[in-house]
């Protein structure tokens, strides 16, 4: 089973003039580090906060595995957060039938990495919000939803995992499972496709750094990551 590693390095060294380090900085003014995945399959939906973490140090292993749920939640057409939801484990290639009103059903057909994770909904007159879900394997043991996307009676979705985060430091608390389509920080997005890990760092004075030359130094060069702005659209960075 495929695994992925975003590596992000925080400073400890303590800075000439107040003497305090990137790691100090974070912990004094209470920051948390929020992460989203992209997924394919999913315009026209919203992005959720994956993870909140504010358990970091100096060096951070954010990991993940090509494991799935996929989730259905009562139907809100402005959900803000998505904290009530039935998820089942499945793979891609499969599909989740919802066929109760309390978003239950069954997953059915045979597992195709090929192929997207599909869900139908075969209850009568109900429409459910609907979407993926994924662990953040070094953190959790729970799969949290990645995106949100009205399903309709009657009708289907299809959803493809995208091996992309985006990483931000906050300092405001913000629910895990909230709606975010602007950036409430300024954030770092990191394309892990074809590749197993990717290293990244965080500097009070310079921000978001990747990409290390041979001397050991941040390039900032590699086009695996781009920076996003605090207030700039997340969406079409997460969802397409």
């Amino acid at each position: 089973m495929p695994a992925f590693t975003v590596s992000l390095t925080i400073s400890d060294k303590k800075g000439e003039k107040d003497h305090k380090s990137s790691l100090d900085y974070l912990a004094e003014n209470d920051f948390t580090l929020y992460g989203f995945k992209a997924v394919g399959g999913a315009k026209g939906g919203k992005p959720l906060v994956w993870f909140a973490d504010s358990q970091y140090s100096t060096t951070n292993n954010i990991s993940w595995v090509t494991k799935y749920s996929a989730y259905a939640s009562p139907y809100q057409p402005e959900v803000k957060v998505v904290d009530k939801y039935n998820a089942m484990s499945i793979e891609q290639g499969q599909t989740f039938r919802i066929l109760k009103k309390q978003c239950t059903g069954e997953v059915i057909g045979d597992s195709d990495p090929a192929k997207p994770i599909t869900v139908k909904n075969a209850v009568e007159n109900t429409e459910f919000n609907a979407g993926i879900a994924q662990q953040r394997q070094d953190l959790t043991e729970e799969f949290r939803p990645l995106c949100v996307k009205e399903l309709a009676a009657g009708s289907g979705l299809h959803f493809t995992p995208v091996e992309k985060v985006l990483l931000i430091f906050h300092n405001q608390p913000v629910t895990e499972g909230a709606v975010i389509t602007q950036a409430f920080s300024n954030g770092l997005l990191i394309d892990v496709t074809g590749a197993t890990k990717r290293a990244v760092s965080w500097d009070k004075g310079k921000g978001w750094l990747w990409g290390l030359d041979e001397k050991g130094n941040w390039t900032n060069k590699p086009t695996w990551a781009t920076k996003v702005t605090s207030d700039d659209e997340i969406t079409p960075y997460l969802l397409a």
